[in-house]
């Protein structure tokens, strides 16, 4: 099963040589994860901040359907943490306006 990956702002040195910088097939196994691609290209977990496909927010423990994009964003800079309290919503959700543009340059000032 394959999957296409976009890497976003200082995570796009992780992407193999030779690579587009419009993304990367990865081979994954059926019942792979979102984690398990993100560990098959070499990028530590804690880099990969934001995980998005069609609009939707991804849990690293979400299963990957055979061809499916998945947008890798690092960390945003800004607002605050609390240890142990995920940043993300509880379930994946459908955003209508998600400005991927927008998520890109804020990533790339950075």
């Amino acid at each position: 099963m394959r999957v296409t990956v976009k890497l976003h702002a200082t995570l796009k040195k992780h992407l193999p040589p030779g690579s587009s910088a419009e993304g990367v097939e990865v081979e994954v196994t059926d019942g792979a994860t979102v984690a398990d691609v993100i560990e098959r290209l070499g990028i530590p977990a804690k880099h990969a901040g934001m995980l998005v496909s069609n609009d939707e927010y991804l849990e690293s423990t979400t299963v990957v359907r055979d061809g499916q994009e998945i947008n890798v964003f690092p960390p945003l800079a800004g607002g605050t943490h609390r240890r142990g309290v995920s940043q993300r919503p509880s379930t994946p959700r459908r955003c209508d306006s998600i400005d991927t543009a927008a998520v890109v340059a804020s990533c790339e000032r950075s």
